[in-house]
């Protein structure tokens, strides 16, 4: 016969399971935001970067790949920016990182910020930071011990990553080409209804 005692222990761990099981959903969030270096998602938001945020993102993403962008080539990358921004707010945070750890790198070099730095040392900060190695084992024991550690490993898993796609998505590529539009798509739908040849794109 089941003693109240025993009943009473087996409800009660029933719950602490129950308990367990509910919670375990949000322990592992908690788990990936404190511990992980992959992107977190964010919900959509409707609140604006900050003009000097885009502006430096933008900067970096020329030095990335070398380029001197036009203001045609940053109007562009900062629509996109902030485009992404708005539909995943987990960018921001990144966002944030990346753009203090350039400019705490930029100060340390001796300039004002990172998007007044001169060419050259844009791109000396862009060589450290893709020179540094983030998959070794010490790394990796750093990055759990560190959150410093861990949000250099994102920026480098995660972020750049996602800066370059953007700038190889946007039309700042197939400008340096020397195309006025998109290939294959007149600049101006107009041509389709002037009689002469089809200008090449």
């Amino acid at each position: 016969m089941l003693s109240r005692r025993r009943f009473l222990a087996i409800v009660v761990s029933g719950l602490v399971v129950t308990g367990f099981g509910v919670s375990l959903p949000s322990i592992r969030q908690r788990f990936v935001q404190l511990f992980s270096a992959r992107h977190i998602p964010g919900p959509e938001s409707d609140d604006l970067l900050e003009s000097k945020l885009t502006n430096t993102l933008v900067s970096f993403i020329g030095a990335l790949f070398g380029q001197d962008l036009t203001l045609q080539d940053r109007h562009e990358l900062s629509e996109i920016v902030s485009f992404a921004a708005s539909a995943d707010s987990g960018w921001v945070p990144e966002y944030r990182w990346l753009v203090s750890h350039i400019g705490n790198m930029a100060k340390e070099a001796g300039a004002e910020s990172f998007s007044s730095a001169t060419p050259e040392l844009r791109d000396s900060i862009v060589q450290h930071i893709m020179s540094r190695q983030t998959s070794s084992f010490t790394l990796r024991l750093f990055a759990i011990a560190s959150g410093q550690e861990l949000h250099r490993k994102r920026m480098s898993i995660t972020t750049i990553p996602h800066l370059r796609r953007i700038y190889l998505a946007s039309g700042v590529p197939w400008r340096r080409r020397g195309y006025q539009s998109w290939p294959g798509v007149p600049g101006d739908p107009r041509v389709y209804t002037r009689p002469g040849p089809v200008p090449q794109c």
